[in-house]
């Protein structure tokens, strides 16, 4: 039970995305909710994977390549770290996913 990636991601797509085009901003601000992070503590209700948050990330930057991301929450130290590291990595590679460069539980894999 739970919202997992999918379920987060069909509603940005469907209603979040086509409003933020429509504004056009010149920056966005993305607070990363942690905590709904598969296995939180907290048990939030949502069950997001690691790969959920660069995903986002990119599919954001598409539309508006300044942003300002924020850790919100998220209590497992190694997953906010993971999700943390692969987010700075989406950003520096101008929000293109391929170009992570890293192995693990987001399932991309580079040098």
């Amino acid at each position: 039970k739970g919202m997992r990636d999918t379920h987060v991601l069909q509603m940005l797509r469907g209603i979040a995305w086509p409003e933020i085009k429509a504004f056009s901003p010149d920056i966005i601000f993305i607070s990363m909710g942690l905590d709904g992070l598969q296995n939180d503590p907290t048990d939030s209700g949502i069950k997001l994977s690691p790969s959920f948050f660069p995903k986002v990330v990119s599919e954001v930057m598409k539309m508006c390549p300044r942003i300002v991301c924020t850790l919100q929450g998220g209590y497992q130290p190694d997953m906010v770290t993971e999700v943390s590291e692969t987010v700075v990595r989406v950003m520096s590679a101008g929000g293109c996913e391929g170009g992570l460069g890293t192995t693990g539980t987001t399932g991309t894999t580079g040098t």
